[in-house]
Parts: structure tokens; sequence; C-alpha cells
């Protein structure tokens, strides 16, 4: 419905027709400019306007209607979600659609001007090349306590083991820092009370390795000193 009203602008009074139209769940209110008097065909005029906003809204549906006619199945799945659910893992979750599909139909949606893709740089750490070995076999430390049988000679230690000449020779500074080991004559190698104290707890270390990937500004005090 048309409706006229005075609008006060800097102290000067100005007539207005307006019309409010529903767009999806909102409202939107059309506005047209008359004058500072009222003429004797605002009648007419107002039909006029009348027939402009349903013209504008005869536009848009058909828009709408030829825009939805080109979504792709996946756009027109995740397009109920978007309203409630602002990140990639919540749309994946809310959809039940797979990873790899949001992102389709994201990025085809922001191609067509749908909607604005925000992105966000992250310092993630996740698991290397080493860290998923160590995660599945144990860390080359742990593993090293593990091979010694009372008294152990290097050699047997590594091949037990099955460490590199790299890892033993970190194994043995790191171990004897923590009072682990004891190294006799000939590379012999002893296991100390400490020692079997660290077998058998799993270490900051293990524990963080089980948890990542991790945000590295979401880290507690214990998980940067295990990183």
């Amino acid at each position: 419905m048309v409706y006229r009203k005075q609008v006060k602008i800097k102290g000067q009074k100005y007539w207005y027709l307006f019309h409010t139209v529903r767009s999806g769940d909102k409202y939107l209110k059309k506005s047209k400019y008359i004058g500072k008097e009222l003429p004797k065909n605002i009648e007419e005029i107002e039909k006029d306007f009348l027939e402009e906003v349903k013209m504008e809204k005869q536009e848009v549906s058909k828009e709408i209607r030829e825009l939805a006619e080109t979504l792709h199945p996946y756009e027109r799945k995740i397009l109920p979600f978007l309203k409630d659910n602002k990140s990639l893992k919540e749309l994946v979750k809310a959809s039940k659609m797979q990873e790899i599909e949001v992102m389709r139909a994201l990025q085809w949606l922001e191609n067509k001007n749908i909607l604005l893709i925000k992105k966000e740089l992250k310092e993630v750490i996740s698991l290397g090349s080493n860290g998923k070995l160590y995660l599945q076999e144990g860390l080359p430390e742990k593993r090293f306590l593990k091979a010694i049988d009372k008294i152990a000679d290097i050699k047997q230690i590594q091949e037990e083991a099955s460490l590199s000449k790299d890892e033993i020779n970190v194994c043995l500074g790191l171990l004897r820092k923590k009072l682990a080991i004891e190294i006799q004559e000939g590379m012999n190698i002893k296991i100390t009370e400490q020692g079997k104290k660290i077998l058998q707890k799993p270490s900051f270390e293990e524990l963080f390795l089980k948890q990542l990937p991790l945000e590295s500004k979401h880290l507690t005090q214990e998980q940067k000193y295990a990183f």
C-alpha cells in the first residue's frame, strides 16, 4: 500500500510517497520524492509509483528464478544452511555434505555474487612424515629405552629399536640429560631407575603428537614446551 508522508529535512518539509516491499524475511521501504506541495494529480502519481514497485519486484523475482535454474545440486543443498552456519566446519556438519562438496558449492556461489567468502589465515601445527612415524612406532628415545635389557651395547640398541645413527646420537644426549641412562665402558648402556619411570607413562611430546593438528595461538604452556 502506497502512503504519503511529509519529511523534514534541514528545516524544510517535503512530501514523499512510501511503499513497503517484502524480500525474503526482510521488509524493504521504497520511496519517491514529490516536492514541497502535493500536486493535483497525486492519485495518478501514486498509481504510477505502485506500478513501478510491482515492475521492479517482478524483475527481481525473474532474476531470482533464472539464477535458481543455474544452481548446481551442491549449491541448492548448502543454501538453506548459510543463515545459521558461518564456518566451513559448521556447514559440513549441518549439511552432512563432504568438505570438498561444501567448498565447491561456496566457491561457485561466490562466483555468482550470491555470497562472499572470508578467508582467514591460520598457523596450524600438524604432523610431518617423522611425526606420523613417531606417533605410530613411538618416539626414538622411548624405543631406545625399551631396547635396553639391563645392559646393552649401542649396536644392539640401534638394531633392536630400528634407529638411525643420527637418532642414536640424539637419544644419547637427551637420555643422559634426563638421567635415564648410564654409559659404561665399551659403549654399553644401562637403563636407570629414572629411565624405567620414563617408560611407564607418556611424555609431553607423545601426548602433544596425539593432539595434532592444533592452531599455534591456542597452545597451552605444556604444549608449547612439548613443541
